[in-house]
C-alpha cells in the first residue's frame, strides 16, 4: 500500500503553526504567573525591593583600579557584606587614570577638582557610564555599609518613594514599569549622604512623607532636630536639593545619561558637590531618605580617606557606621545573624 507523499512546503507551514501556538501558550501562562504573583495576598511591587539588587537594575560600586594597600579593606569589607545580605553588587574596573585625565576635567575656569578629588570624580562618571545600561541603577562608593534589615527598609523606603511621586498623577499609573519598585518619576535618590536638611514644616509646597521605622538606632548623628529627638523612629522621605556626600544614590537610565554629559566638564571641588547644586537648581528630581539608609564605614585608628589621606588629628576610638543600628559589614566580620546582629555604631546590642 503506498502512503500520500506529504509535501515539505506543507510541513513547514504545519511547523511554523505549531511553533506560534506553544510561544502564545508560554507568553499565556507567563502572562497568568504574573498576575498571580502581583494578586497575591501580602505580595506588592514595593516589595521587589527587597531583592538582590535592592529594586534597582543593578547595584553598581565606585572603587579604584589600583587603592593604596592601607584602604583594601574598603571593597574586601563590602564584598563580605554583600554575602551577608545577599546582594549582587557589580565592582565595574575603572580605567588608570592619569595627569591628563584629570587636567581635562579640570580644565573650566574653576579649575576644579584637584588631586584625588578629580580621580574620585572620574570614578563616579565612569560608573554612571555604566549605569546607562540600566532603567535604574544604585551607585556605592565602596567604603558604604548599611543595617542588616537593609531588604525590609528598602521596602518601606519604595512605597514612600511610589508615594510621593505618584501623588499628583491623574492616571494610577498601572501600565508602568511593573519592575521599578520606586516608580521612575524621579532622577536621582540620595539613599547615603552626610547631611540633608528637611524641608521646613511651614513648608505647605514640600514633597514629603515619613514611616515609623524601628531598625533605626536610638541615636542619630544629625542637625535635623526632629532626627535628634526621634521618640517614634520616624524614616522621612523627600523632594530635596539639599544632601551632601554621595555614598550611596540612586539613578533612573535618563539621570545617569544627563549626569555623564553634563558633569563631564568638572566646575566643583566634588562630584557630590555638582550634584548638590544640581539638585538645588532643579536640573534634577532629587529625593532623599533621613536618616539614611548607607553611611561610610570607618575602621579604627586615625581617620583614612582617598581622597583626603590620613588625618591624625582625628581617631576613631572602635570601627564605627554612624546612624546605622546594626552594620552589615561588622556583622559578616564578626559572626553576627540577621536574627542575632551585633552592632558597631556605639549603641548597645
Amino acid at each position: 500500500m503506498d502512503l500520500p507523499r506529504i509535501s515539505r512546503p506543507l510541513v513547514i507551514k504545519t511547523l511554523v503553526v505549531v511553533s506560534v501556538l506553544l510561544l502564545l501558550l508560554q507568553y499565556e501562562r507567563l502572562q497568568n504567573s504574573w498576575r498571580a504573583y502581583r494578586g497575591a495576598e501580602g505580595i506588592s511591587r514595593h516589595q521587589l525591593a527587597s531583592n538582590a539588587t535592592l529594586g534597582f537594575g543593578a547595584i553598581l560600586a565606585v572603587t579604584p583600579h589600583s587603592p593604596p594597600e592601607r584602604v583594601a579593606w574598603r571593597k574586601e569589607g563590602m564584598q563580605r557584606a554583600a554575602t551577608f545580605n545577599e546582594l549582587n553588587i557589580d565592582y565595574p574596573r575603572q580605567p588608570q587614570w592619569n595627569q591628563s585625565d584629570t587636567d581635562r576635567l579640570a580644565a573650566n575656569e574653576k579649575e576644579e577638582p584637584k588631586g584625588n578629588a578629580a580621580l574620585a570624580w572620574l570614578g563616579h562618571l565612569y560608573t554612571l557610564q555604566q549605569a546607562t545600561r540600566y532603567r535604574t541603577a544604585l551607585v556605592f562608593e565602596d567604603d558604604v555599609d548599611w543595617d542588616v534589615s537593609i531588604r525590609a527598609q528598602s521596602i518601606a523606603v519604595a512605597e514612600a518613594i511610589w508615594g510621593l511621586t505618584h501623588a499628583q498623577r491623574d492616571d494610577d499609573a498601572e501600565g508602568e514599569a511593573p519592575d521599578a519598585p520606586y516608580g521612575l518619576d524621579w532622577d536621582v535618590l540620595w539613599l547615603g549622604h552626610c547631611g540633608s536638611s528637611l524641608p521646613r514644616e511651614d513648608d505647605e509646597a514640600a514633597q514629603i512623607t515619613s514611616f515609623t521605622d524601628t531598625t533605626l538606632p536610638a541615636v542619630v548623628k544629625t542637625t535635623n532636630p526632629q532626627l535628634l529627638d526621634n521618640p517614634t523612629y520616624q524614616r522621612y522621605v523627600y523632594r530635596t536639593g539639599s544632601p551632601i556626600c554621595s555614598f550611596a544614590y540612586g539613578v533612573t537610565q535618563e539621570a545617569a545619561n544627563l549626569i555623564v554629559e553634563r558633569a563631564a566638564t568638572g566646575e566643583a571641588v566634588a562630584f557630590d558637590v555638582w550634584l548638590h547644586f544640581a539638585c538645588e537648581r532643579g536640573e534634577l528630581r532629587c529625593f532623599a531618605v533621613n536618616p539614611e539608609l548607607f553611611h561610610q564605614h570607618e575602621m579604627a585608628g586615625p581617620h583614612d580617606s582617598i581622597i583626603n589621606g590620613v588625618d591624625s588629628g582625628t581617631v576613631v576610638e572602635a570601627r564605627r557606621t554612624m546612624n546605622i543600628r546594626y552594620s552589615a559589614r561588622c556583622n559578616a566580620d564578626l559572626g553576627g545573624s540577621v536574627d542575632e546582629p551585633v552592632t558597631c555604631s556605639g549603641e548597645p546590642a
